[in-house]
């Protein structure tokens, strides 16, 4: 399943964000699913250096979010700064996840 980047840009002066809310409502679950997740992006961007994909957090049998903090600094790549949702919209961010877990 997909989720795309609907959210809101989030944090501070000191620590930027975007916060991605998923809603799992509809799938059932009487008890916390096990939730994997990975950040996915069409065009010429790469996410790999987003922090954040990958983590889903306030997990329950109803939502969870996935904050996407910043970009990791890596050899020949500079750039460490935090992403928008105007970028992430025109990029087609999206947050793959799969979730596993008790319906009955």
């Amino acid at each position: 399943l997909s989720s795309g980047i609907n959210a809101e840009y989030g944090g501070s002066i000191s620590s930027k964000f975007i916060s991605v809310y998923v809603d799992i409502s509809d799938c059932g679950f009487v008890s916390r699913p096990l939730v994997t997740c990975s950040l996915e992006a069409q065009g010429n961007f790469s996410v790999s250096r987003v922090l954040g994909g990958s983590a889903p957090v306030d997990v329950t049998e109803e939502k969870f979010h996935v904050y996407l903090l910043g970009y990791a600094k890596s050899h020949g790549w500079d750039y460490a700064g935090y992403p928008t949702i105007d970028f992430a919209k025109a990029n087609d961010w999206a947050i793959n996840w799969s979730a596993v877990g008790y319906t009955c």
